[in-house]
C-alpha cells in the first residue's frame, strides 16, 4: 500500500509538471471566441526608422492591429506636458508615428494611436497629481495641445482607433468637465472610436465613459501573490475580474478592451508591480497567464478584444528569449499560444 501512495504522488507531479509545461496546448474553440475582437499588439516605438517588411513580423503572429505610442513628457515637479523636444526616438515623434501608421495600414493592419505621458523620475502618470488649479490649468492646456496634435495625426492616417489618455489615476478623477471638453474637441477633429486607457485599479472611478465609444482598461490584475502559480489559479483568480468586468460593461453600455494587457515572463507575474531589475524568468508562468486569459475574459461577448504589451521590432538577448523576463511574448512559449488564438477567428 505504501508503494501505491508513493507511485500515485509520483504521478500527480508529473500529472501537475506536464500541465504547467505543455505549450503544445491550444485552447478547444468552444472556449476561445475571436470573431471580431481586436487581436492587437502595443509597439515598443522603435528608435530608428523602420519600413513595411518590419511589420511582417507582427502578421506572422495573426496580430490585426498595433498601438502605436507617442510618449510625451512632464519633468518631475512640473505640470507642462511636453513633446517634440527633440529628445525622443524616431518611432516616438510625430513623423515616425505618420510612417509607422502608414506602414501599418500598407501591410493591412488597423491602427490605434495612443499618447502616453511618462512622468521623468516617476515613470507611469498614475502617481501625478498637483494641488492648485494655477498648476491644473498649465498642465489642461499643454496636455490638450498634446492631445489634439495626435487627434490630427490620427485623422491624417486614417486611424481606426483613437486614445486620449492614458493611465491618469488622480486627473481623470478630479478632472471630470475638463475631460469631457477634450473628447468634444477630439470629435472636431476625428471622426473615429475614442477610448480611454485607465489602468486596472482606477476604471471604476472614471465617470466620463458615456462620451467615449470603448472603456479602455490597461488589465494588469493581480491575481496571486503565489511565485509560480497554476493555471487553475490564475484561471480563478481571472473569472472573478471578469464578473467585476461585465457588470462595469453592463453599467455603462459600452464595450471593453485592454488598451494594454500582458504577463510578464517572471516569477510572481501575476502578483502587482515589480522591479524588472529583479525579476526572474519564469516561461511557465508567462504562458499559463495568456491561457488563462483567454479561456476567461477573452472569450466573453461583452470583450472587444485588446493590444498585448509590448511587441519590439529589435528583438535580442537583451529583450526577448527564454532568459528574458519581460512581458514579450517573442522567442518564448506563449507565442504560438497567442498566434493560436489570435488567428482563430
Amino acid at each position: 500500500m505504501k508503494w501505491i501512495v508513493i507511485l500515485l504522488v509520483l504521478l500527480s507531479a508529473c500529472a501537475s509538471e506536464q500541465e504547467a509545461t505543455d505549450y503544445n496546448y491550444r485552447p478547444p474553440k468552444k472556449v476561445v471566441n475571436s470573431e471580431g475582437k481586436i487581436t492587437g499588439v502595443n509597439l515598443e516605438m522603435p528608435n530608428k526608422e523602420i519600413d513595411t517588411t518590419d511589420m511582417d513580423s507582427i502578421n506572422d503572429m495573426n496580430a490585426e492591429w498595433v498601438a502605436l505610442v507617442p510618449y510625451g513628457f512632464t519633468a518631475s515637479g512640473d505640470a507642462k506636458v511636453q513633446y517634440g523636444t527633440g529628445y525622443q526616438w524616431w518611432g516616438e515623434t510625430k513623423k515616425g508615428t505618420i510612417s509607422i501608421a502608414n506602414s501599418a495600414h500598407a501591410v493591412g493592419q488597423k491602427v490605434m494611436i495612443k499618447p502616453h505621458v511618462w512622468v521623468v523620475g516617476d515613470g507611469w502618470p498614475g502617481e501625478f497629481d498637483l494641488d492648485n488649479e494655477e498648476d491644473w490649468k498649465i498642465w489642461e492646456d499643454s496636455y490638450r495641445e498634446y492631445i489634439l496634435t495626435f487627434a490630427r495625426v490620427a485623422d491624417s492616417v486614417d486611424a481606426e482607433l483613437f486614445c486620449i489618455g492614458t493611465e491618469y489615476r488622480f486627473a481623470a478623477k478630479k478632472r471630470e468637465a475638463f475631460w469631457r471638453q477634450l473628447i468634444s474637441e477630439v470629435r472636431e477633429i476625428y471622426d473615429g472610436p475614442l477610448t480611454y486607457a485607465a489602468n486596472w485599479d482606477n476604471y471604476e472611478n472614471v465617470k466620463f465613459w458615456d462620451d467615449l465609444d470603448y472603456i479602455g482598461i490597461d488589465g494588469y490584475f493581480p491575481v496571486s501573490k503565489e511565485k509560480e502559480p497554476s493555471f487553475e489559479m490564475m484561471k480563478t483568480g481571472l473569472e472573478e475580474v471578469t464578473q467585476k468586468l461585465k457588470k462595469h460593461s453592463d453599467q455603462w453600455g459600452k464595450k471593453i478592451i485592454f488598451t494594454e494587457y500582458g504577463f510578464k515572463s517572471s516569477d510572481y507575474n501575476v502578483s502587482g508591480m515589480q522591479d524588472e531589475k529583479t525579476a526572474v524568468p519564469n516561461m511557465n508562468n508567462q504562458f499559463n497567464g495568456y491561457r488563462a486569459f483567454f479561456e476567461t475574459i477573452w472569450k466573453e461577448e461583452f470583450f472587444a478584444g485588446g493590444f498585448l504589451w509590448k511587441w519590439t521590432f529589435f528583438p535580442s538577448a537583451k529583450n526577448s528569449g527564454t532568459t528574458n523576463s519581460r512581458y514579450t511574448p517573442q522567442g518564448k512559449p506563449a507565442y504560438a499560444l497567442i498566434r493560436d488564438v489570435y488567428g482563430a477567428r
